[in-house]
């Protein structure tokens, strides 16, 4: 989000973000005020920091999806109360619970279409593809810091056992050695 802020992008962006307070504050501001705040990082500090954001809220209120995609069609999904916000050309939807967000119907829950988007962010290493693949002109990987990273090397773990792989890239595995 950060990221995107100083950006400053010229079409539409989305984003969310599980903050349940951020939500609240929205809520009791109402829509069409003006909210400035930090938001995000609850869970941690260890891999960011709250951002600080000022703009327009949008829409205000419990919020909720089904599932479109395979495997999962037809699961609804509780998001708690929810506020989106616009920060210029980026819409923040900000969740009071934390929501898989692998699936359009995610963001098209309270109106924001995906391909009506430049930039879709969706925090899923696999699961959106099915989604998304048929939109998307484009999917980008990033690398980014978090305790949910494909990249685990990087995951300050200090009490593993070794050797362990990615640490230990030159081990040899032995299917055979007892657990």
């Amino acid at each position: 989000l950060a990221a995107l802020i100083q950006a400053n992008p010229s079409q539409r962006c989305l984003v969310s973000v599980c903050d349940p307070e951020v939500a609240l504050l929205a809520a009791s501001i109402g829509v069409g005020g003006d909210i400035s705040t930090k938001i995000g990082a609850l869970r941690s500090y260890a891999f960011s920091n709250p951002t600080h954001i000022t703009g327009k809220i949008l829409r205000s209120g419990i919020e909720h999806f089904k599932f479109t995609q395979k495997g999962y069609n037809g699961m609804r999904v509780e998001m708690g109360l929810c506020a989106v916000l616009a920060i210029g050309e980026i819409r923040v939807l900000v969740t009071s619970l934390p929501a898989f967000t692998t699936d359009p119907a995610f963001y098209r829950c309270v109106d924001l279409e995906p391909t009506a988007a430049q930039i879709v962010v969706v925090k899923s290493h696999a699961q959106f593809q099915d989604s998304y693949d048929a939109i998307a002109s484009e999917i980008i990987f990033l690398d980014t810091p978090g305790m949910s990273s494909d990249n685990i090397a990087q995951l300050p773990l200090t009490r593993i056992d070794r050797p362990l792989f990615p640490w230990d890239r030159d081990m040899v595995f032995d299917s055979g050695a007892a657990l």
